[in-house]
């Protein structure tokens, strides 16, 4: 395969991969009141082992500190999430999920699984395994490219 069709199959799969992801979840997002982007948010903090800040936050999801700033701000103002003080660092905010952002990503969680779950199961669990190892192996690969770009080199 030369370069310019892997470049193009990896665009199109990711832009399609993107739409899918986005068509599946909106709905759902939309019975809570929340966009896309804000279920993810809800999302990554119910599974994140400790409470990020904000630019952590943002870093994980490929946002900028000030637009994640200002929708965890929102999603304060409505109720799903906390701003917590870093015992070891006060000059340190986390944030948290509240009771309502738990509840709510709780129920998420089982929308997502009464749609999706009967599809995963009739691919199988070995055959889930390998689509998501492919994709941390591209994952990785792209990285790769990234750092070689950014300081300069090829190999």
């Amino acid at each position: 395969m030369e370069v310019i069709e892997f470049k193009n199959v990896v665009w199109d799969m990711t832009r399609r991969i993107s739409e899918c992801m986005d068509g599946m979840f909106r709905p759902i997002s939309e019975q809570y009141g929340l966009t896309h982007m804000q279920m993810r948010i809800l999302m990554e903090l119910w599974s994140a082992e400790d409470s990020p800040t904000i630019g952590q936050l943002g870093r994980t999801l490929g946002m900028t500190s000030g637009n994640m700033s200002s929708m965890c701000k929102r999603l304060e103002q409505e109720g799903f999430l906390l701003r917590v003080r870093d015992l070891q660092d006060e000059r340190m905010v986390k944030i948290a999920l509240s009771e309502k952002g738990r509840d709510t990503v709780r129920a998420i969680d089982r929308l997502a699984e009464e749609k999706y779950a009967s599809c995963l199961e009739r691919l199988g669990r070995e055959r889930m395994e390998q689509v998501a190892e492919n994709l941390r192996e591209i994952d990785a690969l792209l990285r790769d490219m990234l750092e070689n770009h950014q300081k300069g080199t090829v190999e």
